[in-house]
């Protein structure tokens, strides 16, 4: 469980959010579905996770753009649905740099879209997403929706048998992007194990939609608490033509 030390370091505010995007835009509102950037607590908050949390470290690299989406009907929003987490295409990178004047090593990676009719439900923020949360409670909430859905920013991993010669120094030479050794699956001939661990190219991590462990991601229960997690999340793939879109509840 996250501790109060590092809890009071991932709900800090931040005036910059190196790997969040800020683009200086009017919200959009059609009069049903309103769009808008969201608002400093929840960029910090996603910026702190990805520097506070390993199991985000591959994002260091990253862009993620943060949009906050209400909708006047509520039966549309009535499955409870949290965000949506997008890998950005090249048309979603194109626009972001018109948007933004950018070049495109500075459009986004991801999207998070979150619903600020779901938030405001669970107290998390107010006034159709536009508000920051006000209780602490809702702080350790909102780290634990905005966790979960930040781990479906994933990266491409492998994972190749290591001899117990020369484990050590494989792992050595991974660094950064070692995740974890699988003991139990140890081939009889040589003793060897399953080392897993971050591919990259040479623009660095090779991103990607990442899926949940079984039900729900392990490091979410480890950091938050499997009551809170399996109270407030769920996730469902929604196929479109051109991606796939995880929709957390």
């Amino acid at each position: 469980m996250i501790d109060e030390k590092l809890f009071q370091k991932l709900i800090q505010q931040r005036k910059k959010t190196k790997n969040v995007l800020n683009y200086d835009v009017p919200e959009y509102s059609d009069g049903k579905t309103t769009l808008f950037m969201a608002n400093p607590d929840i960029c910090s908050m996603v910026q702190n996770l990805i520097d506070q949390i390993p199991e985000h470290r591959h994002l260091k690299g990253s862009n993620i753009l943060i949009l906050v989406k209400t909708v006047a009907d509520q039966n549309e929003n009535a499955a409870g649905c949290f965000a949506r987490v997008i890998k950005a295409g090249p048309k979603d990178r194109f626009f972001a740099c018109l948007m933004r004047d950018a070049k495109p090593e500075s459009a986004p990676d991801f999207i998070i879209i979150f619903s600020g009719n779901a938030l405001d439900a669970e107290g998390i923020t107010s006034d159709g997403g536009h508000a920051c949360p006000l209780l602490e409670v809702d702080y350790h909430k909102a780290l634990s929706i905005i966790d979960h859905e930040l781990l479906h920013c994933g990266a491409k991993t492998v994972a190749d048998y290591a001899s117990p010669s020369e484990i050590h120094d494989f792992i050595k030479d991974l660094g950064l992007r070692y995740i974890k050794t699988l003991n139990e699956f140890k081939r009889d001939s040589d003793g060897a194990v399953l080392v897993v661990y971050y591919v990259t190219d040479n623009n660095g991590y090779i991103y990607n939609i990442r899926k949940h462990d079984v039900q729900e991601f392990q490091g979410v229960i480890e950091r938050h608490g499997e009551s809170i997690t399996n109270s407030h999340i769920s996730t469902k793939i929604i196929k479109t033509k051109n991606k796939d879109l995880f929709v957390g509840k």
